[in-house]
């Protein structure tokens, strides 16, 4: 089952909807239901399968790590810290580093080239058979990500040290980053992680009695919860593996 939430109180109540304990009184209510699974479980696991990438443009000699050389081919160390993103007390993390790309501060400026000559085709084969080259000797570029916040950089080449970091991070508590088109995917994990929860916790109470009648909360149709998750998150290791860059870990 699959459904598209507007925000967290709309995802509690489809929850609440599709397990059936819409007129059951739990012994918590739907916003510690969230803390208790959604907060600390769904969020974190599904940002390490989708995470959101943050683009952050740094100086590489202002967040080198001086007292950590652990450098091959120089006495520069390559070990990097990535500077705070988010505050301390938010719960979010880095997942990893998908990529490193060269900085580009070429905004709004004019560039007085002729193209139409000779000359520049040429220059341009000559740069292309340079790079072809360079490509073929030179050893390949190798990002390592050292958790919780810092990477290591192999055989890297940049204009005066300015890359932009994509980093991997995990999603907000209140998943208001969390983008539509993952939101199908991000329901089906909460969905059971909560069968699974209310399975683990409400098993020994299979009848509640109400001022009305006595009813019965079939807690067996939760008890699959856990195998259904393992087995959406096999899934979830065949699509991330094909949407991520390979990510190197240290």
């Amino acid at each position: 089952m699959s459904s598209v939430f507007r925000d967290k109180s709309h995802l509690m109540q489809l929850i609440r909807n599709h397990t059936g304990i819409y007129s059951i009184k739990l012994p918590l209510s739907l916003d510690e239901l969230y803390d208790a699974v959604i907060k600390i479980d769904t969020i974190p696991t599904f940002s390490t399968y989708f995470p959101l990438v943050k683009k952050l443009p740094v100086d590489l000699n202002q967040i080198r790590v001086a007292n950590d050389r652990e450098a091959f081919a120089s006495d520069v160390s390559d070990i990097y810290e990535i500077p705070e993103i988010f505050p301390k007390d938010s719960g979010r993390f880095i997942v990893g580093i998908e990529k490193i790309t060269w900085f580009n501060d070429m905004r709004y400026q004019a560039l007085q080239s002729t193209y139409e000559t000779i000359e520049s085709y040429q220059a341009l084969a000559v740069a292309q058979g340079a790079a072809n080259l360079a490509s073929v000797i030179e050893p390949p570029f190798i990002t390592e990500f050292i958790p919780p916040n810092r990477f290591r950089v192999s055989n890297g080449c940049y204009y005066k040290d300015r890359v932009v970091l994509h980093i991997e991070c995990s999603y907000s508590p209140e998943l208001f980053d969390l983008p539509e088109t993952k939101r199908g995917a991000f329901y089906k994990l909460a969905l059971l992680d909560v069968k699974r929860f209310l399975y683990a916790n409400l098993r020994r109470w299979n009848t509640v009695r109400t001022a009305i009648a006595e009813m019965n909360l079939n807690i067996d149709d939760w008890q699959s919860a856990e195998a259904d998750r393992e087995q959406l998150l096999e899934k979830y290791d065949n699509d991330a593996a094909l949407d991520r860059l390979a990510c190197v870990w240290f």
